[in-house]
This record gives C-alpha cells, sequence and structure tokens, in this order.
C-alpha cells in the first residue's frame, strides 16, 4: 500500500503513514498525483511583439523582407502558443492577425521592391546607350 499523501510505501494495515504521519482513513488527494501546471512556450506578450514587428517592417518598402521572417516567426509563436493548451487571450489572437497580415503586407511590397529595382537597373543600362527611337514615332 501507498500513503495518500506523500505516496510512500507502507504497510496495508497501517492508519497512518511512517514517514509523513499523515492519516490513511481520510480521502484526501494525493500531492503525488496533482496534475502539472501547462506552461505555455511563449507568453502572448511574445506573440503579440512579433507581430507588432513583422507588421512594422513589412510596411517599410526596402526593410518588407524583414517583415517577412518576423511576420513568420510571429506565427510560429501563435502555432506553438495554441498547440500548448494553455487559455487563449486577446493578445495572442491580436498577435497571430498581426503577424498573418504582416506576412501579406511583406510579401507585397517585397515584390514590388524587387520590380523597382529591376526598373532601376534597366534604367542606368539602357540611359548609358544611345537608343535609337525612330522605330518608335
Amino acid at each position: 500500500m501507498y500513503c495518500i499523501s506523500c505516496g510512500a510505501e507502507i504497510p496495508d494495515d497501517s492508519g497512518f503513514c511512517l514517514k509523513c504521519g499523515a492519516s490513511q482513513t481520510e480521502p484526501l488527494t494525493p500531492v503525488y498525483a496533482a496534475q502539472p501546471v501547462v506552461q505555455a512556450p511563449v507568453s502572448p506578450t511574445n506573440v503579440l511583439v512579433w507581430g507588432i514587428v513583422g507588421l512594422a517592417c513589412a510596411c517599410t518598402f526596402f526593410g518588407s523582407f524583414l517583415g517577412i521572417i518576423f511576420s513568420a516567426i510571429g506565427m510560429k509563436k501563435h502555432r506553438a502558443y495554441l498547440n500548448s493548451g494553455a487559455a487563449y487571450s486577446t493578445k495572442v489572437k491580436v498577435g497571430g492577425i498581426l503577424s498573418k497580415v504582416g506576412l501579406g503586407v511583406g510579401i507585397a511590397l517585397t515584390v514590388l521592391c524587387v520590380l523597382y529595382f529591376i526598373f532601376i537597373i534597366a534604367m542606368i543600362v539602357f540611359i548609358g546607350r544611345e537608343v535609337d527611337w525612330s522605330y518608335i514615332f
């Protein structure tokens, strides 16, 4: 038999525990059988901060690629928080939304930025040449 308080092994006919002295006749919640508290791998504030940073970087034209990276990290933190089984909060929800918006905005502005650089490079290449425009007019 085992003690209902501390889990120590005691004789079967014992009325109390020889180790902790707890009575074995009272129905107690065993200490050793208590459920562990679920700890989230990340805090709700951490999810929110990554979402804000991701969206803020995504909204800058030349730093939009960083917005993609930070938003992806925010989405990963959001997913990890949800999979941990911890209580869902407003910070987690807002952080997840901001991360998704930041990812979309970051992708769109990165594409525009790449097109802008291609246009600038093309202009530099063609301005240096004498172009015959007569075939157009």
